[in-house]
């Protein structure tokens, strides 16, 4: 136990946010319970964090990357993934695992259990001429393989993503994921959400 607050405090010290600490222990309770020693960490988090967690956002967090943008990677495995966050919401290792041959069903698509966080697979509808272009172009790039090309490693392919990010001035895209949920949900509802300027809940 004293092993486990020592290493969160050291977390703590350098900053990590109390949701990575969340997730870190989520992985420290289940590797206890393989072990037989269920009891070594609270079933609280609140036994072992300091602060809280701000749920609720307080300003938009979406991006969308501009054609002349997306242009300006010229690699073609990277920019179809970059698109594929943006156009249906992925994450980042979604998106670079994203293999057409599996996942393409015509109306929507599907990702795999492996490809997602958490371990669940999960659909999405193919519902705009551009998502139908951008599924295609992916097929023709990767054919039966992923946006991986096939002499690399997921590592090595993840330490070249974040480089080409870096030399274009990008950085945690996952606003794209953002601004996909908040078209999805004008899409949806008919009105934009509170952060594009639409009716708050109370409303």
């Amino acid at each position: 136990m004293k092993h486990v607050h020592a290493l969160l405090k050291r977390w703590q010290e350098i900053g990590l946010s109390v949701g990575t600490q969340k997730n870190a222990v989520a992985h420290l309770r289940w590797w206890a319970r393989k072990i037989g020693k269920d009891g070594m960490i609270p079933a609280s988090n609140n036994v072992l964090l300091n602060g809280k967690q701000e749920l609720i956002p307080t300003q938009s967090k979406a991006q969308y990357l501009s054609h002349s943008t997306l242009r300006q990677i010229t690699d073609a495995h990277m920019r179809l993934s970059i698109e594929l966050q943006q156009e249906f919401g992925l994450r980042k290792e979604e998106s670079l695992k994203f293999r057409p041959s599996y996942a393409d069903h015509g109306s929507y698509i599907e990702l795999k259990g492996s490809w997602t966080k958490g371990g669940r697979k999960r659909s999405i509808p193919v519902i705009s001429f551009e998502q139908r272009d951008l599924i295609d172009r992916v097929h023709v790039i990767a054919g039966q393989g992923s946006l991986i090309p096939a002499e690399y490693s997921l590592k090595q392919w993840k330490q070249k993503y974040e480089r080409l990010l870096s030399k274009h001035g990008l950085r945690n895209l996952h606003g794209l994921r953002h601004g996909y949920a908040q078209r999805r949900y004008r899409d949806l509802t008919g009105w934009n959400s509170v952060f594009a300027g639409g009716p708050t809940r109370k409303n």
